[in-house]
């Protein structure tokens, strides 16, 4: 018997959109998907292609693969296709070696994502590192010291945000729908005087342009900051990398369940042969299209699959090219939320010093340096002190602004920030 019919674009199950790319909790998803499958399916196999091998196309594929069930004699295929030479996505672990930095970074440096935001047992990225036993360090946002861009120390960083955030709520008050954040905020004087142009408020808004993912002059003033998460918690990084919990997810190490009612995660050691993902390196995915019954998904070199079922993990940033195609397209609806969402760059930068000069002045997980001025104020204005996390003498800092600026900072110009100028330690 053939497959039940569904809506023509059910059958592509585009849950890329950022939301199964928020890991396992949305496997409730997936647990639909097995649905379709064990209801539907009187064939001998079951083909499911995964289209990317970040973090949610290897925990969509590891749900699949750890949780479907079939009737006697039907197996479930499921194959990750990824357009790059590795996997991981975003998450992008590297060894010492690759940053000539020696045995003196410790092993391996998290280019790519560092935090598990909001850390607590019922989180399921702690739930997969307490599983595999991986070790996690604490940082503390909260406590932070700052300096002005000639090294001197502002003297109550407490007030300092206090004025800013005065600043911001007038700004907001006054503000309409339209209203850039850039706009609102001008003209409008804390009650100790400062303004938006000062130099420390500068530096507090390229706090909010960093979490934002863009300008204040294009972030709206109403709704800047209503964002949340629904993980409460600590805000830690992994010495080993995430490349631990990459790894784990594609070698079936980590065995993970449906999220229904609640996600369950336990470690196999070793993992059985049948456990590791069929994963595809270098295939860039350019169209998507029902064909009959089935999906074809074409890849840049010419090369035809085909599948019963189509999971698309793309990020939003890839969407917005407009490649991979969708036939019959995606819904209005969706494709609405992918041209207007907006895609920020943040680029992240780590500096290995012979020693650490810095630790007799700075005792705190961040510290951060003001700097006035649209571009300065989003270049390596902030740092984390992974001496403190990782007892090496690494400074790792951000640059935020349009992505042709990112790629041209000099590197030695990045390290003379870094130690101020003049020094902070004057």
């Amino acid at each position: 018997a053939k497959p039940t019919k569904h809506a023509e674009t059910d059958r592509f199950l585009p849950s890329s959109f950022p939301l199964l790319a928020r890991m396992v909790r949305d496997a409730r998803l997936l647990l639909l998907l097995c649905g379709l499958i064990v209801l539907t399916s009187e064939a001998a196999a079951v083909n499911v292609i995964v289209i990317g091998a970040g973090i949610g196309g290897l925990t969509a594929a590891r749900t699949l693969v750890d949780n479907v069930e079939l009737p006697e004699g039907t197996t479930c295929e499921v194959t990750v296709l990824e357009a790059r030479d590795r996997i991981g996505g975003r998450t992008y672990t590297k060894p010492a070696a690759a940053f000539n930095f020696g045995d003196a970074s410790g092993g391996v440096l998290d280019a790519g994502a560092s935090w598990i935001h909001g850390s607590n047992p019922e989180h399921p990225t702690t739930k997969m590192c307490d599983a595999l036993g991986l070790e996690r360090k604490e940082t503390i946002e909260d406590d932070i010291q700052l300096f002005s861009s000639t090294g001197t120390a502002v003297a109550d960083t407490g007030a300092s945000f206090g004025s800013f955030v005065e600043i911001l709520e007038d700004a907001q008050w006054g503000a309409s729908d339209g209203d850039s954040l850039w706009q609102s905020m001008a003209g409008v004087t804390a009650s100790d005087g400062k303004t938006r142009d000062s130099e420390d408020n500068q530096y507090w808004l390229s706090g909010l342009e960093f979490n934002e993912g863009g300008k204040a002059t294009t972030i709206g003033a109403v709704t800047v900051g209503q964002r949340g998460s629904e993980m409460d918690g600590k805000e830690e990084v992994l010495p080993g990398g995430y490349v631990q919990l990459v790894d784990a997810l594609a070698s079936g190490q980590v065995k993970v369940g449906t999220g229904v009612p609640q996600l369950d995660v336990s470690a196999r050691n070793p993992p059985p042969e049948s456990a590791k993902l069929n994963i595809l390196l270098s295939r860039e995915v350019v169209a998507i299209a029902k064909k009959g019954e089935l999906i074809e998904v074409t890849m840049k070199d010419g090369e035809v699959m085909q599948a019963d079922y189509v999971i698309s993990t793309l990020p939003l940033g890839v969407l917005k090219t407009g490649t991979p195609t969708f036939d019959p397209p995606l819904s209005v609806s969706k494709t609405d939320a992918i041209e207007r969402l907006a895609f920020g760059n943040v680029a992240k930068i780590s500096i290995l010093f012979e020693s650490a000069w810095w630790a007799s002045k700075i005792t705190v997980d961040w510290f951060g340096i003001t700097r006035s001025g649209e571009t300065a104020r989003g270049l390596s204005t902030q740092y984390v002190n992974m001496h403190k996390v990782a007892g090496k003498p690494v400074l790792m800092t951000f640059a935020v602004g349009p992505g042709e600026f990112q790629p041209r900072i000099p590197i030695p110009h990045v390290i003379l920030l870094a130690q101020g100028d003049p020094p902070i330690t004057h």
